[in-house]
């Protein structure tokens, strides 16, 4: 599910809470931002993301970590959550930023919210990058697995 701007989710539709599915948690920090570099973005500075006890932000994700790009000043957000429920307290919570909107994407267990700094049509990038996050990880087993085919055949 992609949040953008020109796509709000309408209220009276029901939410990744209501809709759990299998293996929800099945993507990491590493598939996302992989997914991401794949797509020829110029990403750096991966950081774990840390904040205040009074800041105000829910608490529910269970990995969060910042990134930068050379063309944003301030850096990009990226959450991860165990859980439908609480991927939708953030969702909620953000959603009462409404300039945050072009933003924020999410793929499954993986919130990504873009710097600001960026224009929309940079941060679509982004999105469309993480979009293809599955397209990653099915591509990449397959390579490892080949390579190792070939590593172990020339070892025997």
């Amino acid at each position: 599910m992609t949040v953008h701007s020109d796509h709000p989710q309408p209220a009276d539709q029901p939410g990744p809470a209501d809709h759990p599915q299998p293996g929800f948690a099945r993507w990491d920090a590493d598939d996302a931002l992989d997914a991401l570099h794949r797509a020829g973005l110029d990403i750096h500075h991966v950081e774990q993301a840390r904040w205040p006890a009074s800041a105000p932000q829910p608490r529910t994700h269970s990995q969060a970590f910042t990134f930068r790009s050379y063309d944003a000043v301030d850096p990009h957000l990226l959450l991860l959550f165990d859980s439908p429920e609480a991927l939708e307290v953030w969702r909620l919570w953000l959603a009462r930023y409404w300039r945050a909107r072009p933003y924020l994407s999410i793929h499954d267990n993986v919130l990504l919210l873009v710097s600001r700094d960026l224009s929309e049509r940079t941060a679509a990038k982004f999105h469309e990058a993480l979009a293809l996050i599955e397209h990653h990880a099915t591509v990449v087993p397959a390579a490892r697995a080949t390579s190792r085919a070939r590593s172990d055949a020339q070892d025997a």
